[in-house]
């Protein structure tokens, strides 16, 4: 398809008019033709030829192989954009896959341990470094007294007056829920 002024898109088409017209007097053109170069019913890119020749004619002929160069322009970028989009993809699951690798590694470090501070400690670490967490608080349950209490904890440095009430902290617990007094 050459692109014909008269489409429907009267704003868009005046300032394409007026770039047109522009560069046609800058660069003292006899021709400038646009063509849109379309894939999947969307507008990829524009082919803009260009004559300085009084004489220049086209025909239907040249404007049918105008467009056959046009579509296969078209299809080579299209082509071109999916291969680069693929490339980014498969790129980015080899990242994930090396992430998820690394973490599955860390997580198996962690269950052959069975010190719950130096889990936590390796849990530490491991959530500051792939998810950028600072702290952890780790509850448990006492079934038996039906309160929950910290087990182990993270906490900024110079705050220690908080610690000790860390440590003594309990909520009852009833039933599978928390109740605080």
């Amino acid at each position: 398809m050459i692109w014909n002024y008269s489409l429907k898109f009267d704003k868009l088409i005046q300032e394409a008019k007026t770039i047109d017209l522009q560069i046609v007097r800058d660069l003292k053109l006899k021709t400038l033709i646009n063509v849109p170069l379309i894939v999947r019913n969307k507008v990829i890119a524009i082919l803009s030829l260009t004559s300085y020749r009084e004489d220049f004619q086209f025909s239907e002929i040249v404007i049918s192989q105008i467009q056959i160069f046009a579509e296969q322009i078209a299809s080579t970028i299209y082509k071109s954009q999916l291969l680069k989009e693929a490339e980014e993809s498969r790129q980015l699951l080899s990242k994930q896959k090396q992430l998820l690798e690394s973490q599955k590694k860390e997580a198996e470090d962690l269950n052959q341990d069975l010190n719950i501070k130096t889990i936590m400690k390796k849990f530490e670490s491991f959530i500051k470094k792939y998810y950028q967490f600072d702290y952890y608080a780790l509850n448990v349950i006492d079934i038996k007294k039906k309160i929950m209490k910290v087990l182990d904890f993270s906490y900024p440095p110079n705050t220690p007056s908080v610690i000790e009430s860390i440590h003594n902290f309990a909520i009852p617990f009833f039933f599978g829920r928390s109740i605080r007094k």
